[in-house]
């Protein structure tokens, strides 16, 4: 299970502050939102999202009037409805269960108030580590074909009993090899 750093207080803090600040398309869930307040545990594992909210297995989208959006949007598994009845439902049968939500107001992207309680997604930092490992791999793999192939024109160079580039390419095997190592 996601733990959020935010505190419930700063999310109940935003929360206030986006329902006082923003007319909302849809009324009823203006309700969960002040249902979600009320409830201490539920409302620490709900985490605010700025953008690709269809990644986590259960969430909502809530807009304002001044957007262009969709009033409400509730989903769980990839099954998606706009009845804030069925969420309502959702959300208190299920308060184990994290809950993602994503405002749409203006300028939502650059307002501080969002960004102090916004939870980075998961997936990305998998995605970022598993970028960082396959670089790492690739590195690995250019580092060891460099090896062979500087190994091959050493057993070229003795049986061409080249000495100066014996000596050239072992010194060049050695350097590679501290690079590597540090």
């Amino acid at each position: 299970m996601m733990q959020s750093l935010i505190s419930t207080q700063d999310k109940r803090d935003y929360i206030q502050w986006f329902l006082d600040t923003h007319q909302l398309k849809n009324h009823e869930s203006e309700w969960i939102l002040k249902y979600l307040c009320k409830d201490e545990e539920l409302l620490s594992l709900v985490h605010f999202v700025r953008e690709d909210i269809e990644d986590y297995s259960r969430g909502m989208i809530i807009s304002s009037e001044e957007t262009d959006n969709k009033a409400f949007v509730f989903f769980k598994y990839h099954i998606y409805t706009s009845s804030t009845d069925k969420a309502f439902h959702d959300i208190r049968m299920q308060k184990q269960l994290p809950l993602f939500i994503q405002f749409h107001y203006p300028n939502a992207m650059s307002c501080p108030y969002y960004a102090g309680v916004l939870t980075e997604n998961p997936n990305v930092k998998y995605y970022q580590q598993d970028t960082q490992q396959v670089d790492a791999l690739l590195k690995y793999m250019k580092y060891e074909q460099q090896i062979k192939n500087l190994e091959v024109e050493i057993d070229q160079a003795l049986d061409e009993l080249d000495k100066s580039k014996f000596n050239y390419l072992t010194a060049k095997l050695q350097q590679l090899k501290e690079q590597m190592n540090h």
